[in-house]
């Protein structure tokens, strides 16, 4: 990933540039609580953006203390309640970005296997493995659309 790349999604995320070193520059969370450090390479290993934006992300800021929370914080509860709503939407489909589509397990496991075969470069072995599983998998699961559930009887598979 391009080191540009990168802190443009940190940018677009409401994180803000702190100071920038010989070697690396500090970025702060929305909060300013938590701060990561972004190497000045023009690529950064794919890995180490994900857990820089891993650090970075955040629903909310957090409230620690004893009394009530102030108007814009999380507690423990009111995270929970968020996210329980936030997957309610997903299932239901209303999530802002969401589109209907009436894939199949064939097609998406199909995808996933030609993912990790060329964009991720497994090793062979280990795509041999991933192959098993997905025939494995398709006996239960061949011709179901995504999102809908599985037939739970008379298929021919090991899930039962």
């Amino acid at each position: 990933m391009k080191r540009r790349d990168l802190e443009r999604h940190l940018h677009d995320h409401g994180c803000r540039q702190i100071d920038e070193g010989a070697n690396h520059a500090r970025w702060a969370a929305p909060t300013g609580k938590r701060r990561s450090a972004v190497p000045r390479h023009r690529e950064i290993d794919y890995r180490l953006a994900r857990s820089i934006c891993k650090v970075q992300k955040k629903i909310g800021p957090a409230w620690t203390r004893r009394r009530r929370p102030e108007a814009g914080y999380f507690t423990k509860r009111t995270a929970q309640a968020w996210l329980d709503g936030r997957l309610a939407k997903a299932g239901s489909g209303e999530l802002a970005g969401m589109v209907r589509t009436n894939f199949t397990f064939e097609e998406a496991a199909g995808e996933w296997l030609r993912y990790v075969e060329h964009e991720r470069a497994v090793k062979p072995g280990t795509l041999k493995g991933y192959r098993i599983m997905v025939d494995v998998l398709m006996e239960d699961f061949e011709g179901v659309p995504i999102g809908r559930e599985p037939p739970r009887a008379g298929g021919g598979g090991r899930c039962r």
